[in-house]
């Protein structure tokens, strides 16, 4: 009877250790499986671009992006530097589906310098409006661009050359207002793209980042200026030159 007991008692600690064991395993699978998963969505699925695919793309749109600079009297290495860091950083797979996921009513980045659907509405509403502070010369009115409903703005994100032409009023609109607040970053690639790039309106109670002394770059912003300063891409040229 004693030898009984304790083989049961012997038996039931084996099971217990088997669940525990079997238990662990699942969970030491289910880390494994996560940790590759995720390494797999870092480096191919949510990366940026190759440095040699951006540049080549930079180089095949130089005629919109060139364009658009001269449209709204913007540095054409500035827009150039701006639409290189959107594509190294912030394109990938997932933007595949971006005509999906605009489809469905979501906020997305779209098209070549990557901006949201609301940022291009905004941006088209505040050109000639008088009352925002973000408005600019009536000289510029001509190259905004019309709409009469959501599927327009995205047709028109999703065409390269207005695609640029909105990034280029959007770079312009920045330099304008920061200049009426008293400071001059026109030659600030670095500032221009972390405000392009992070938007003009805090996110916690979307009041305005407005123009101050002592600006700071983000991450975006240091690699655009980097792209600006450096000799890659010489089809777009440092100087500037506008027509009305």
């Amino acid at each position: 009877m004693k030898q009984t007991n304790v083989i049961r008692i012997v038996l039931n600690k084996l099971q217990k250790q088997l669940r525990l064991e079997t238990f662990a395993s699942i969970v030491l699978l289910f880390i494994f499986i996560s940790g590759g998963w995720y390494l797999y969505c870092e480096h191919f699925l949510f990366q940026g671009q190759d440095e040699e695919i951006v540049q080549k793309t930079l180089v095949d749109k130089a005629h919109d992006i060139n364009g658009a600079a001269k449209k709204l009297d913007i540095n054409q290495r500035l827009l150039a530097s701006v639409i290189y860091a959107e594509l190294r950083l912030n394109v990938n797979l997932l933007d595949s589906f971006e005509r999906v996921f605009a489809s469905l009513g979501s906020n997305t980045s779209t098209g070549l310098a990557q901006i949201r659907i609301n940022t291009a509405k905004w941006i088209i509403d505040t050109v000639s409006d008088s009352n925002s502070c973000y408005s600019l010369e009536p000289q510029f009115y001509k190259w905004v661009p019309r709409y009469e409903s959501r599927d327009d703005i995205i047709a028109l994100l999703e065409k390269d050359s207005t695609n640029c032409l909105l990034a280029a009023l959007h770079l312009r609109q920045i330099i304008k207002r920061w200049k009426r607040g008293g400071f001059d970053i026109e030659n600030r690639p670095d500032i221009i793209a972390t405000l392009y790039s992070y938007g003009l309106f805090n996110r916690d109670d979307t009041s305005e980042i407005a123009p101050h002394a002592k600006p700071r770059r983000n991450f975006f912003g240091k690699v655009a200026a980097d792209f600006f300063y450096s000799e890659k891409t010489p089809e777009f040229s440092k100087i500037h030159v506008v027509f009305y």
